[in-house]
Order: C-alpha cells, then sequence, then structure tokens
C-alpha cells in the first residue's frame, strides 16, 4: 500500500471513483485519525460536485455565406437540424460533452485546483469550530461553473478567483471576486447578496449579472432584475440591458451597452455592423482561441449576424464565405487573409 499520497490527493481520487483498494483503505484510515472527518468528506463532495459542472456601411451576404457553410458541415451533423433564419445561426451546442474525468496524475488537468481546494476546506475544519470557513474557487484557462452554499449559481471566465463562505451567517451574502463572473442569484429579500470586487460593491436581492474586474477598471452588466453599484461615495441602480463601469472613482452608464460581454456564459453573439477586428476579438476571447487578420484594411469590414449555441470554426467559415476571404490554420489558430471593404 503506497503512503506517498496526502488526505487532500486521496480525498479527490475517491470523489473522482479513481482510487484503487489500497487507496481507499488508506483514505478511511486518515479520515478515522481526522475529528472533523465528516465535515470535511461532506463538504468535499460538495466542493467537488459544483467544480464539475463563455467606417463604411458593406452590404454583405451573411444568409448566403452561412448556406455554403451548412452545406459543407451536413454531412457530419447528427444532433439538431439546421435552423438559419434573419442571419440567426444553431447547430451544436457549444457546451463541452461532460466525460468522466481522469484524474492521475492528479492535478495535471485540473482548471479549478480541486486538491487545492480541499486542502483549504481540510485547514479550517481543523481550526476552530466557531470560525465560518472561507472557500476559494479559482480558474485558469478553462471556465468555471460553482454552485453556492445558498443556491446561487456562478460561471466564472477565465483567470478569476472567488472566495465565499461555507455557509452563509449573518444578515448579508458576502463574497469577494478577481476577474469576471456571471451570477444568478438566488432570492433572498432578507439577506442582500453583496459582490466586493476591486474597490466596488455590487448589491443584489435576487438577479443575474456580470461583474467583469481584472483590475482597477470594473463593470457589470444586467441581464435580469435590478443592481446597485457602488463605489466609495458613487451608487448607480442597473435595470435589464443596462451597463456601467468605473472611470477613475466616479461610475459612468454606457449609452451603447455591450451584450456580447457574457457571450461566455450566455453562448450566444450578436454583432450590428460590427468592425471585423472587433469580431475577432470578441470570438478569440470567447473560445480561448486566437483569430488573426493578416490584412489591417480587413479591419473595415462590418458584419450583422448572429450566432448561438455555435461551433467557433463554423463561425469563422460564416466569415470567410461573407467577405471572400481566405483561411489557412497555423496550429489551432485562424489567419484570415483578403481585401478590405469599401
Amino acid at each position: 500500500m503506497s503512503n506517498n499520497y496526502t488526505i487532500e490527493e486521496l480525498l479527490a481520487k475517491y470523489l473522482a471513483e479513481e482510487n484503487s483498494e489500497d487507496d481507499h483503505e488508506l483514505l478511511k484510515a486518515m479520515l478515522n485519525e481526522t475529528d472533523e472527518a465528516d465535515t470535511l468528506l461532506d463538504q468535499s463532495k460538495l466542493i467537488w460536485d459544483t467544480t464539475t459542472a463563455f467606417q463604411h456601411k458593406q452590404t454583405v451576404d451573411v444568409e448566403a455565406a452561412w448556406s455554403k457553410v451548412k452545406t459543407q458541415i451536413h454531412s457530419n451533423e447528427s444532433s439538431a437540424p439546421v435552423t438559419f433564419k434573419e442571419t440567426a445561426v444553431a447547430i451544436e451546442p457549444l457546451r463541452p460533452v461532460r466525460s468522466k474525468v481522469r484524474l492521475w496524475p492528479l492535478l495535471g488537468s485540473m482548471a479549478a485546483g480541486i486538491a487545492l481546494v480541499v486542502a483549504s476546506i481540510f485547514w479550517f475544519s481543523s481550526s476552530s469550530s466557531e470560525e465560518v470557513a472561507m472557500l476559494t474557487a479559482q480558474s485558469t484557462n478553462q471556465k468555471l461553473q460553482k454552485t453556492l452554499p445558498d443556491g446561487t449559481k456562478v460561471w466564472l471566465n477565465k483567470n478569476s478567483r472567488l472566495q465565499f463562505p461555507a455557509q452563509f451567517t449573518g444578515n448579508t451574502r458576502e463574497i469577494s471576486l478577481t476577474g469576471e463572473a456571471f451570477f444568478d442569484v438566488a432570492h433572498d429579500a432578507a439577506h442582500p447578496f453583496i459582490i466586493h470586487a476591486q474597490q466596488t460593491d455590487v448589491k443584489v436581492l435576487g438577479t443575474s449579472f456580470n461583474v467583469k474586474a481584472y483590475d482597477a477598471s470594473v463593470s457589470v452588466f444586467v441581464k435580469t432584475g435590478k443592481v446597485q453599484f457602488s463605489q466609495k461615495q458613487a451608487s448607480i441602480t442597473l435595470t435589464p440591458g443596462q451597463q456601467a463601469q468605473t472611470v477613475g472613482e466616479t461610475l459612468k452608464l454606457l449609452d451603447h451597452p455591450d451584450e456580447n460581454t457574457i457571450a461566455y456564459q450566455t453562448q450566444k453573439f450578436v454583432f450590428d455592423n460590427t468592425p471585423l477586428n472587433e469580431v475577432v476579438h470578441v470570438l478569440s476571447e470567447t473560445y480561448g482561441q486566437k483569430i488573426t487578420l493578416e490584412n489591417s484594411a480587413m479591419s473595415t469590414c462590418k458584419l450583422t449576424a448572429t450566432f448561438e449555441e455555435e461551433k467557433l470554426e463554423n463561425i469563422v467559415q460564416v466569415i470567410v464565405q461573407t467577405f471572400g476571404f481566405k483561411l489557412k490554420m497555423k496550429g489551432k489558430e485562424y489567419v484570415l487573409n483578403g481585401n478590405g471593404c469599401l
């Protein structure tokens, strides 16, 4: 029987159903030596469950371009039938297929760092029973979905960190965010939900919205409900479809909210006469796959189209067919080449 594993590693292997009989016996022995074994195991299961779970006007014929793309991919389609209406497209879901996680080596491909999270649970469970454990969910180059103790659902964008208590206590539900996340907050009028992000606070009762706070500049986009966005003495109330951001120590309501801000969560892109350089930037950021325009004049091209739950390769093909571009691949990078648009 190997004795080189820590209790955190054995717990992670157990929850992923990757442990051997020897591992199982060793884990049981370690838990028997821990006073808070039941609490540790229950909290570990909770964390595991929630971590497994993104100028010149040019007249272009996007529908014709999409028709060509549909023809090319039709033979590979095995899911829902292709539909296209008023430049909207929908084929296969962007959501990754959930499959059994292969954990060993344990931390090689885990974006959330489950063993690290389990370790933090163990640390706080071993301290004073009166102290509320603070947990951390962190994404790296992969998005991460979490469900908080009150039922609030959180979609962490890449390279983001969320700190929250194992159980909410007191009159408020308070958490801290660094990076970007979309929240679908469980309604509880008696206990306002407050997000601390950089030097700002976002306060709600029950709604869905996005907070982007990778640095000192913080922006909030509201999908449903109302949100109170505050910074020092400044405060603004946002309603569905509104977006605001910090400008120094003040708050500014944006005249043209960007619905694509939450595309990493909704998987829906809306482009309305959008310059192509902005289009490829949004797509690259959301899918985590680089798209390059070889000719700077291509940036003047404008795209009007809506893509929902679509594969990146299909969206790129629509762009290529729409503007008559040429496409080549450099590894996983899409490289587009062509003339500018008049």
